[in-house]
């Protein structure tokens, strides 16, 4: 694919751009892909902050993701919700992305994106339906405990990844990644398995998991999730986000990674 102004692989804030070229950008971002055009559209009418999109009707694939904290609220637990209803996609909420992607990389991030091949168009055209004035969501489902996970492990600053696989509504498989240090693995590890999930055996990166067989299971294993975090961090890992100090380590590690490569001359 060409590069061009607007679709160049580097993140745009979208608040960023003039009016007057957003439907330039818009047009880019979608690839020629028509219903990820107009769904992109939807949310910038509707205060939900995309942050990077594709659709692949050849081999039939596509994401979408969005600034967690930037984006309305209620937009999110709808897309999250009705992602949930359909089948064969990931729900997957990171706290920083690829540090060489532009502005924006060290911020959570939530992306909707197929775990199969699909039809793309169909997908997107079914997640539009979230934004019609009448749709109706169950606040109380148990896989909106996802963002309440979000939010406790924004608060400690503890990064680790949420990856929701959804098979089907009564088959999912929740995982949560190691994003930090390995000399916190001892921490996580013994509050991932005090709360029943199980390491993968992954020789690239690890991570924990916990397979579903309904959505009463997934609140569940989400529940344990937010109960045994609180109590272990609560109590002896605290750490403020409003102390600039104390930031993510995660996100400080990628920093030193990018100023010690500036010291050695690596731009990239």
């Amino acid at each position: 694919m060409t590069q061009s102004k607007w679709n160049n692989v580097k993140s745009i804030r979208i608040e960023t751009i003039d009016e007057s070229e957003l439907h330039e950008a818009i047009h880019e971002w979608a690839e020629g892909c028509i219903e990820l055009e107009k769904f992109l559209w939807l949310c910038y009418q509707n205060n939900v902050v995309t942050t990077g999109c594709h659709a692949d009707e050849h081999y039939g694939d596509f994401y979408v993701s969005f600034d967690v904290e930037a984006s309305n609220r209620t937009m999110l637990e709808k897309l999250i919700f009705f992602a949930y209803q359909l089948e064969n996609l990931h729900v997957y909420i990171k706290f920083v992305g690829n540090p060489n992607s532009g502005d924006g990389w060290n911020r959570p991030s939530l992306l909707i994106s197929s775990a199969f091949p699909c039809n793309a168009a169909k997908y997107l055209l079914r997640l539009s339906k979230v934004f019609e004035p009448d749709f109706k969501y169950d606040t109380d489902n148990p896989c909106l405990k996802i963002l309440e996970l979000y939010d406790l492990f924004n608060r400690r600053w503890l990064c680790l990844p949420i990856r929701l696989k959804v098979y089907r509504q009564d088959e999912s498989t929740l995982f949560i990644e190691n994003g930090m240090f390995k000399s916190t693995n001892n921490i996580i590890q013994k509050v991932m398995l005090g709360a029943g999930f199980r390491e993968n055996d992954d020789p690239i990166h690890q991570e924990w998991i916990s397979a579903s067989t309904s959505p009463t299971q997934l609140g569940m294993d989400l529940q344990k999730l937010i109960d045994a975090f609180s109590k272990k961090f609560e109590s002896e890992y605290i750490i403020s986000p409003d102390d600039d100090n104390l930031r993510s380590w995660y996100v400080l590690f990628l920093e030193h990674r990018i100023v010690a490569r500036q010291m050695n001359g690596d731009k990239s």
